[in-house]
């Protein structure tokens, strides 16, 4: 039997090509409900932005240090191939949370003109395609002494990375009736700059093919591994590990970013939109208050652990 184990918390899902990101996450479950909150936030009295609060970057260094050490134990019995696909660095698999990126297309005209409606893609470990049983074995053997070494670190990892997924399917259900009177706005200001374009497909599915030009295109392609396993029994086979990809909007993409962009100021629906955001990441974020104090100063003590590890 032939098993496929994609490395490190790597996944996401598009939906909606003008603005929200999906978040789909590898791993096991993360255990609880929302957190009954009582009285003001504790949590939120130092975040500079509520979903500040979910530490991204220590997720992924911790995740990090988990492949590493479970690489060089495989290697060390006999499989050494294993140390090909990984990262040089740590990655945030939650980058977007931690992004200014709010369904109503750039933030900036920098931006606009940049990188159109979308963002670039980080690099992303590698995946194992074994056909051999012993190498699966020696591979849960080390991965449970990794995680051990760490103190724990795959059901805290896969709790956490179930909480962002929480936090981030509450956002998007909340947000997504507030966009469409938003981009009732932005469609007006379009349309008296000229513009024609399937207004009832923007404003309903934030469709960039409502505008009838395609989009642009990333560096490399969109399989710029070229990758195909060959499946042999008794291998174990290791891809690379997914390159960072710059986005490259085309010109008519980035001429319409830009015009959206000024049409969002000019209208006044981008510092309102942003307003009631942060007021529904704030009430998100008291949602599920308990799950995050529970968890915060676990992921930090584990991150500093993780650094003394593969430091």
């Amino acid at each position: 039997m032939t098993s496929v184990e994609w490395r490190g918390v790597r996944r996401w899902l598009t939906s909606g090509v003008l603005g929200i990101t999906v978040l789909a996450m590898v791993g096991g479950c993360g255990g609880g409900g929302p957190g009954q909150a009582t009285g003001e936030s504790t949590a939120l009295s130092d975040a500079k932005r509520p979903f500040d609060l979910f530490f991204g970057e220590q997720l992924g260094l911790i995740d990090w240090a988990r492949i590493k050490l479970t690489d060089k134990c495989v290697a060390l019995r006999g499989y050494p191939q294993v140390l090909q696909g990984g990262l040089e660095k740590p990655y945030n698999p939650f980058y977007h949370l931690a992004a200014d990126y709010n369904g109503l297309g750039p933030v900036t005209e920098e931006q606009a003109r940049r990188s159109g409606f979308r963002e670039d893609r980080p690099a992303t470990p590698s995946s194992v395609v074994s056909s051999d049983k012993n190498f699966d074995a020696i591979n849960d053997k080390c991965s449970a002494e990794a995680s051990k070494a760490l103190g724990g670190a795959q059901e805290l990892v896969n709790s956490y990375a179930m909480l962002g997924n929480d936090v981030y399917e509450a956002y998007r259900a909340e947000i997504h009736d507030l966009l469409e009177p938003h981009r009732e706005k932005i469609a007006d200001c379009l349309q008296a700059k000229g513009l024609r374009f399937d207004r009832r497909g923007y404003v309903k599915e934030d469709s960039l093919t409502s505008f009838g030009f395609p989009a642009g295109h990333y560096e490399g392609g969109d399989n710029p591994l070229d990758w195909k396993p060959k499946r042999t029994p008794g291998t174990v086979e290791v891809s690379p590990p997914w390159p960072a990809q710059r986005y490259v909007p085309s010109q008519q993409e980035s001429d319409l970013a830009v015009e959206m962009f000024r049409c969002s100021q000019k209208m006044g629906v981008r510092q309102a939109f942003d307003e009631k955001s942060t007021e529904i990441q704030r009430e998100i974020v008291e949602r599920y208050e308990a799950r995050f104090i529970e968890m915060n100063p676990k992921i930090e003590q584990m991150a500093r652990r993780a650094t003394e590890l593969v430091n």
